[in-house]
């Protein structure tokens, strides 16, 4: 079966083994030698985690990995795609010519066979840890992964910062499963936001002045444009909102009961300030010359044609909604004051004189119909 790990896992989410395990279809040992070759684990004791987006960098990493770049107990194995460390007790060692060697085994993923050319130093080292049966992974004196960033192509590394909070995390999305999965997505985005912008700092080291400090950059960000790197009127509500129900949840988990009690009460929004972010667009609607326009390229053969020709009329020249429109009577319509009565308010805005003649000489037209239709 080949196993070419292409899924992507979601970056502001943390796993546990059992989840990498369902995720990329793979056992334990799986993901134990991947820690070895170079997955790094979040930090703190117990269970391991992993976080979405160094589960990402390591995959991306192996397969930008090419057959110069491997180590001197890694393999290329053909079916995965990748660069593993083969079983040890499948390894086997043979002579091909006087300087160079081949050396065989079993991928430790899928179990495919691995094949690969050594020269007389790499089959020497070899040797020694199939005789001392020591771990591959450490025979190569550079065991570290990372290169030294020394030219154009730089090594990829992980763009955010080191989280001292993957394992509360963890725990507030065994809380969060009652929620939708893209609900789970919107709020570990803001809650990772508010991570990144105190560095990773831990969660249990929030301060009053901390959020007061969030809360105005937020707003700060509501004041510019979106080309500038601004937020949307939506994202201030919806980040403020996630961050103070995720404070109010930490409160009461162990180790975080110190956290002030209204802590999550700083993430509110002054009105005065919001209400200039909340500030939207006056929306594009076309002008009564354009209506005119339209209203004219109607057909009107039909009654039901002239009807709704009259209706458009209507609904421009009075700026009633439908329901007001659709409820509407020819006694309402006092086509010679070029007005409606009771609940039918006067056009607000200013129109030509034709364009309100028109627009009641087709609206009359469809009352008359209307009646008459109605009566017999």
């Amino acid at each position: 079966m080949s196993r070419r790990y292409k899924i992507r896992a979601k970056g502001h989410r943390v796993y546990d083994v059992s989840e990498v395990m369902e995720l990329y279809d793979i056992c334990r040992n799986t993901v134990s030698n991947w820690v070895g070759t170079g997955l790094t684990p979040s930090h703190g004791t117990g269970p391991q985690l992993f976080r979405g987006c160094e589960l990402n960098r390591f995959h991306i990493a192996r397969r930008a990995q090419g057959r110069k770049n491997l180590r001197v107990g890694q393999f290329l194995c053909m079916s995965c795609k990748v660069a593993v460390f083969p079983h040890m007790p499948s390894l086997n060692l043979r002579q091909t010519k006087k300087t160079s060697w081949m050396a065989l085994g079993a991928c430790s993923e899928c179990g495919a066979a691995v094949m690969k050319l050594l020269d007389a130093t790499k089959d020497d080292r070899l040797q020694e840890a199939i005789r001392t049966n020591a771990n591959l992974t450490e025979i190569d004196e550079g065991q570290a992964e990372e290169q030294v960033c020394v030219g154009t192509n730089t090594p990829l590394r992980l763009p955010e910062n080191p989280s001292m909070n993957d394992r509360i995390i963890h725990d507030w999305q065994l809380y969060a499963g009652r929620y939708d999965s893209k609900t789970v997505d919107a709020h570990l985005a803001s809650i990772r936001d508010f991570e990144d912008f105190f560095e990773g700092q831990c969660f249990s080291l929030t301060k009053d002045k901390d959020v007061g400090k969030y809360r105005k950059w937020l707003l700060e960000k509501g004041a510019l444009p979106r080309e500038a790197g601004g937020f949307s009127a939506s994202t201030i509500r919806h980040r403020a909102s996630h961050l103070a129900a995720f404070f109010k949840w930490l409160g009461k988990q162990d180790g975080y009961r110190r956290l002030s009690a209204n802590l999550f009460e700083y993430f509110a929004l002054p009105r005065q300030k919001m209400a200039r972010v909340l500030a939207r667009p006056d929306k594009i609607y076309p002008s009564i010359d354009e209506a005119l326009t339209m209203i004219q390229s109607m057909p009107t053969i039909t009654r039901t044609q002239r009807r709704d020709r009259a209706i458009v009329a209507g609904a421009f020249v009075t700026g009633l909604r439908a329901a007001a429109l659709s409820t509407m009577r020819l006694k309402h319509l006092i086509a010679s004051q070029k007005r409606l009565c009771k609940m039918h308010a006067i056009c607000a805005q200013k129109t030509e004189k034709a364009s309100l003649s028109d627009g009641f000489r087709f609206l009359t037209r469809f009352m008359i119909l209307w009646k008459a239709g109605k009566r017999s």
